[in-house]
């Protein structure tokens, strides 16, 4: 059997394989060998009588445990087994704690050593209480928000809308001996990198190791997923556009409930004390989505992908996201995920698990492919000229001008990022100008998102700026079209 999380072969005793069985102690036990090889020969073990002796002396001495050593022999030939049983305290080895990580023994430190001390009393890192915050730091807009999807999806009360904001919190139990909690702070503030260095997501567009473009996704976490598959599927994926008759069918290379779910664990499950942001990494044909954080005690990637119980790493900021109707609490966002890929035709995703990481990574198969060489939305090296732009008919939006939009851009844009800015251009076409706030009426999503259109009008010159900040408008570029606008 090879090593793996709990078990070790060592050839010969040394002291310093007291660092092992103090992994093994801290972690979820473990069995550790002495006198077999890694490749599982036995070699045996000349003093192995005086081992039998020494060795429980040695590990109660320096670990303050007792543990059971077993002599055994193979082909005349003794060795010894040392089982070690999970400790429900903190076990040190000469001042320094060690955690039996997959097969390799780790030393804790810094935010690993404070999320395992939590642990060992029965907290989580995300239900620790930050001092000298004040109710002014929390954010009206979000709270309201989150009340509102709450309320929608049945999981809270309609009479919580005339809840105080301290009450509210409390009710959630982001409050703790009276002060607020880390995960209080990253769900309902404007900026919660004001704390915690890395409570965002970062997304790049990339040619094998050279990154072509790339965003950062800020603010208040409970947000981040909706923000994130927005801007994925309107400048990062690409639609493959096909036609069945007259009805137009597009299909992205990865089915969205299976990403945003991806997304979703990928929040909800990381470590945030390590100032790392989760990151997702979109090529040609694949996506990786990479989060810090580690399985619970005791799981392998096998369970991961089984059924198991939900065990959140955040159990704070995974209540406000099962309230919200994020998530449920059954454990099966896997489960989801896998079944959404099934559904679409593609193959399921591939996880690694590491110490300190968890990644997962789709792959599209060939056919829904459209080689980019990093050339999607938000590249500079397209912009339509009185050539390529809409010529054709009396009026841009009938069905045929959209057609040929769509057709003209679809090697550029996703076809969701089209519909949008066909929407966007519509408003334009009737009034003469759009306001920001217009174009994000007339899309229906956020004003960011209003604006990042905008300037991609603008970027292709297509349309202009005109005015100050507070009262600026968009008009089409008459270099482009002319005087008779679409026609």
């Amino acid at each position: 059997m090879p090593e793996h999380q709990n078990t070790e072969w060592k050839r010969e005793w040394d002291d310093a394989f007291l660092k092992h069985v103090c992994g093994f102690a801290n972690a979820n036990g473990g069995t550790l060998f002495i006198g077999i090889d890694d490749s599982g020969k036995v070699f045996g073990l000349k003093s192995a009588g005086k081992l039998l002796e020494d060795i429980p002396n040695k590990i109660k001495q320096k670990l303050g445990i007792v543990v059971d050593v077993n002599l055994h022999e193979k082909d005349g030939l003794p060795y010894l087994e040392i089982i070690v049983a999970p400790q429900p305290v903190p076990i040190s080895c000469d001042g320094a704690l060690y955690y039996r990580s997959g097969s390799t023994n780790q030393m804790l430190t810094g935010a690993s050593l404070e999320s395992f001390l939590l642990g060992k009393r029965g907290l989580h890192w995300d239900e620790s209480p930050y001092p000298r915050i004040e109710l002014p730091e929390f954010d009206q807009g979000i709270l309201n928000r989150f009340v509102d999807r709450a309320i929608k999806k049945g999981r809270l009360r309609e009479d919580v809308r005339e809840m105080p904001a301290i009450e509210l919190l409390e009710k959630l139990r982001l409050i703790r001996a009276g002060f607020f909690t880390y995960s209080s702070l990253l769900l309902f503030t404007k900026d919660p990198e004001k704390w915690f260095t890395g409570a965002f997501i970062k997304i790049g567009f990339f040619e094998g190791p050279e990154v072509i473009y790339h965003d950062e996704i800020h603010g208040s976490i409970l947000e981040q997923a909706d923000l994130a598959i927005e801007l994925i599927y309107t400048k990062y994926l690409k639609a493959k556009i096909s036609y069945e008759g007259i009805e137009r069918v597009e299909r992205h290379p990865f089915p969205v409930e299976a990403v945003r779910e991806a997304i979703l664990n990928a929040i909800v499950h990381k470590d945030y004390a390590r100032g790392v942001p989760v990151q997702i990494r979109v090529y040609d044909d694949k996506m990786r989505l990479s989060n810090t954080g580690r399985l619970p005690a005791g799981w392998a990637v096998e369970k991961l992908l089984g059924s198991h119980p939900s065990t959140p790493y955040n159990p704070s900021i995974a209540n406000v996201f099962y309230l919200a109707g994020h998530i449920e609490t059954w454990g099966r966002g896997i489960e989801k995920i896998m079944t959404a890929c099934r559904d679409d035709g593609i193959y399921p995703p591939q996880y690694d698990v590491s110490s300190t990481d968890i990644t997962v990574e789709f792959t599209a198969p060939e056919a829904r492919l459209i080689r980019t060489n990093g050339r999607i939305e938000g590249s500079n090296d397209f912009a339509l000229t009185d050539k390529n732009a809409l010529q054709i008919g009396d009026s841009l939006y009938s069905a045929h001008n959209e057609r040929c939009f769509s057709d003209v851009l679809s090697g550029v844009l996703s076809d969701v990022a089209i519909r949008n800015l066909t929407q966007i251009l519509a408003v334009l076409d009737k009034n003469g100008f759009i306001t920001p706030k217009a174009a994000q009426a007339a899309i229906g999503k956020s004003a960011a998102t209003a604006r990042r259109y905008l300037s991609l009008l603008c970027e292709k010159g297509i349309i202009v700026a005109q005015g100050n900040t507070n009262k600026i408008r968009y008009v089409l570029k008459n270099e482009v079209y002319g005087k008779n606008r679409f026609r």
